[in-house]
């Protein structure tokens, strides 16, 4: 794992001052203030805070949810692991145990954390329960999750999530939205979103698309959009 900022490199009287003010909104104030501020730095701010169980818990939410490095989201798995390892299951805190087993499912590791973690809040298990779930009862699954109308998984051979097919529902008509999709090296993935956006029972609606740098040879084939989507110059 590297090495963070360090807390020597601004004075632990200062640290001290900012932490105190941090918590005047609660325990979590400080590692809010640096998810919302996405500033390296501010993980200096968290080290100060100490050792302590909810402490390295907060460091490793404040790493992985900033993710500005691509080391990030290991770095925090990394940490939560340790904490795991140091302290065992009952000392850590609820929302770092479900944290904890949501970075490691990207490595196969979330079916051992929910057994091991009693208090992973009934969300984020429930939400981890469907993405292990067998493909053959995913969708039933899923749909658990979310208010009618459902969804229904088209035959295909791409990945589930591109192939979701919403339940048909009464169109709504209103005043004209306009949603702004900002994409780099737009592929398929943009195409989902555009099907989702089109899919939604609001009809009086515009989709900008704005493609944010991508050389010549990546911007979108205007084929494949509808022709009522605008697509603005390259930023």
């Amino acid at each position: 794992m590297r090495t963070h900022h360090t807390p020597g490199t601004y004075g632990s009287a200062l640290l001290e001052r900012h932490l105190r003010r941090l918590r005047r909104s609660g325990p979590d104030g400080p590692a809010n203030a640096a998810l919302q501020a996405r500033s390296v730095d501010a993980r200096a701010l968290l080290v100060h805070a100490g050792a302590d169980p909810w402490a390295v818990g907060e460091l490793a939410r404040a790493i992985a949810g900033q993710d500005l490095e691509p080391e990030d989201r290991a770095d925090g798995l990394a940490l939560l692991d340790d904490l795991l390892r140091t302290h065992g299951p009952d000392a850590v805190a609820a929302e770092h145990q479900g944290l904890h087993a949501q970075l490691a499912f990207a490595v196969g590791r979330a079916a051992d954390l929910l057994d091991r973690y009693p208090r992973i809040p009934p969300q984020v298990r429930e939400a981890l329960g469907v993405d292990l779930a067998e493909p053959s009862v995913w969708p039933a699954r899923f749909n658990g999750l979310l208010p009618g109308p459902g969804l229904t998984i088209a035959d295909g051979t791409g990945p589930r999530f591109d192939r979701i097919v919403p339940g048909t529902v009464e169109p709504v008509d209103g005043p004209l939205v306009t949603t702004v999709v900002t994409t780099y090296r737009p592929g398929p993935a943009l195409m989902t979103t555009i099907r989702s956006l089109v899919a939604q029972s609001w009809t009086a609606q515009e989709i900008l698309i704005v493609d944010d740098g991508s050389g010549d040879s990546e911007v979108l084939d205007l084929s494949l959009i509808p022709p009522w989507t605008r697509r603005p110059a390259s930023t």
